[in-house]
């Protein structure tokens, strides 16, 4: 019987891998080490958030969300708004914002709305942030790239934004919680997990349809060219038609009940 150089033999009695000890951690243990390894995103993420609140402010109640807040405190306290025919209808049918009024609504019996919609939006705004970083990181793998991307993205460039669609406003929008999901789909396109980035296009369409749509057909044109591509440089078949279909059927048959 043939041994190893330490005098192990063959037959795999010899030590335990490295790899023992991590299996072998508590799960706080392994709790502590996931947020120390994610140590450097969530340190620029929330300076960022920080920056953002000190640079624009925190509103609630205002801009565009008298189009479904109010639907949402009526369903907590039906007295309200019972003259209000759009608050009314909004209760009535199902349309792109019911699942945050239906949430709203639903969270708000055991969080004060107020409190609910802030965390919403912090929560919003860590789930754009840590994608920007992943995927400025994964691009270039240098950590003061990710840094610097999550501050242009979200304290810089959203007072830029055409069509009302900022990925970090001064107040909680549809399409801010839609973002959060879009920009990880993003990350997910990156690693090439297709389905996730379906899965995630099609749950951002129950909050904003519209900017679903409009990345839907980004991911498309990627689709498309990334197929292009290895074609011409003969690396082998890239995504097919028929992927590309199935892409598409899971983005609708996900955002179907938005």
């Amino acid at each position: 019987m043939s041994t190893s150089p330490n005098g192990a033999g063959s037959n795999g009695a010899g030590p335990k891998s490295a790899t023992t000890p991590v299996a072998g951690l508590s799960r706080g243990q392994r709790l502590r080490r996931c947020i120390a390894g994610h140590g450097p995103m969530l340190v620029s993420v929330t300076f960022a958030f920080i920056a953002h609140l000190l640079y624009t402010g925190y509103g609630y109640g205002v801009g565009s969300q008298d189009q479904w807040l109010p639907a949402a405190l009526q369903r907590l306290d039906d007295t309200l708004f019972t003259r209000d025919t759009w608050v009314l209808f909004q209760n009535a049918t199902w349309h792109s914002l019911s699942l945050l009024v239906l949430f709203v609504g639903t969270v708000g019996r055991l969080i004060d709305p107020p409190v609910l919609l802030f965390l919403l939006y912090a929560g919003a705004f860590l789930g754009t942030g840590s994608a920007v970083y992943r995927m400025a990181v994964a691009s270039t793998g240098r950590t003061f790239v990710g840094v610097g991307a999550v501050f242009l993205a979200l304290v810089v460039t959203p007072h830029w934004s055409l069509g009302a669609r900022e990925m970090a406003p001064h107040y909680l929008t549809p399409a801010m919680i839609a973002w959060g999901g879009l920009a990880w789909a993003l990350v997910y396109h990156q690693e090439g997990r297709w389905y996730r980035t379906a899965v995630l296009t099609g749950l951002a369409g129950w909050f904003d349809p519209t900017l679903a749509l409009s990345v839907a057909w980004l991911f498309v044109s990627l689709f498309v060219v990334d197929g292009w591509i290895a074609r011409r440089q003969e690396e082998g078949r890239g995504p097919s038609v028929r992927a590309l279909g199935y892409w598409m059927g899971i983005v609708a048959l996900v955002g179907l009940p938005g």
